[in-house]
């Protein structure tokens, strides 16, 4: 019955769309640019999932159990491929993100290689996308690109002012597109995938229980982050002060706290975006059972070479894609 519901809400969807194009198409009537807004506000409000479509039974995260299906393998397959078409050179792309072509999820699914920050970037758009579905009453989450910090570390020669205006620009950007609002009120999770020195790891400002988190699959880590996390966190506590954050000043009074899990590694530094794409995905704010359980094998050679193939398929196969049609056409005719 649910899927039921999905397919006519959809179908609703595409017929308020193709009518509310029809007539802008054909404005007719001296209220014509008024009408015209109107009915562009209806299809972006049905742009939106509806409740049914917003289900706790609604499969978000990736089970590292689960076989891959034919659609899946397909586009793999499509991935190695050496002499794919002209029309998928370009993998994906989004109005968010720039085109990223085939050769980066050659990467990806290669278990000797690693992961790009490009891949990192998509991989936040997507799971920003993914979050649309949440069910209802859970945390909301946002995820900024390693885009929002990479420019921002070492400034040394640019002011303070001109770097705290930048991030606010960002900001507010990141919350107009995903969440249609102008802050970050109504979020509960941040999140700030950084690289440093080749190396990938998360920043979390949980906003719900005021903290702020650390995540890395390097059990010491700590060296490698410079002036990364003093730099990041100033410049999130300015965010919120001067956005009048009801939670500003806990926040300020945090220190980080960097998370200790069992799966942790101190020889594994090919797989770093893996684990960070891991941690994009699951983490929610607290380290119970389901977080625990984000491996089955704290995370062996074996685990992430499947997530890593997992991973791709499901960035290909998103919605959030828009090459995705095209995608799928292709990996079909293999």
């Amino acid at each position: 019955m649910d899927k039921l519901t999905d397919v006519n809400d959809q179908s609703k969807l595409v017929m308020v769309a193709a009518e509310a194009l029809n007539e802008l198409s054909n404005p007719q009537g001296a209220d014509s640019v008024k009408n015209n807004e109107d009915l562009m506000d209806k299809v972006n409000r049905q742009r939106n999932p509806t409740v049914a479509m917003k289900s706790p039974f609604n499969i978000r995260k990736v089970n590292i159990l689960c076989k891959l299906n034919k659609r899946e393998n397909s586009v793999l397959e499509l991935i190695k491929k050496k002499n794919a078409s002209n029309l998928v050179d370009k993998f994906f792309g989004s109005d968010l993100y720039c085109n990223v072509d085939r050769s980066y999820f050659k990467n990806l699914v290669n278990k000797t290689k690693h992961v790009t920050s490009n891949i990192i970037d998509i991989w936040a758009v997507v799971l920003n996308e993914v979050e649309k579905f949440r069910s209802p009453g859970s945390v909301l989450r946002l995820f900024f690109t390693t885009q929002a910090m990479a420019p921002r570390r070492e400034k040394s020669g640019v002011a303070i002012k001109k770097i705290q205006e930048e991030f606010l620009k960002a900001i507010k950007y990141g919350c107009e597109r995903y969440l249609n609002c102008n802050d970050l009120s109504a979020v509960n999770l941040v999140f700030f995938p950084v690289c440093r020195q080749n190396h990938f790891y998360v920043y979390c400002f949980n906003l719900l229980n005021p903290s702020f988190i650390i995540i890395d699959n390097l059990k010491e880590g700590a060296g490698i982050y410079g002036n990364t996390t003093q730099v990041l966190f100033k410049l999130f506590c300015h965010y919120l002060k001067v956005t009048n954050h009801p939670k500003a000043q806990q926040i300020s009074k945090c220190s980080p706290r960097r998370l200790e899990m069992e799966w942790q590694t101190s020889k594994n530094k090919t797989d770093c975006g893996i684990f960070t794409m891991r941690h994009l995905e699951f983490y929610s704010g607290v380290e119970d059972k389901q977080w625990r359980s984000i491996f089955k094998e704290n995370g062996s050679k074996d685990e992430l070479a499947k997530l890593r193939k997992v991973y791709a398929a499901k960035i290909l196969l998103s919605d959030a894609n828009k090459y995705k049609k095209d995608i799928v056409t292709e990996a079909s005719k293999l």
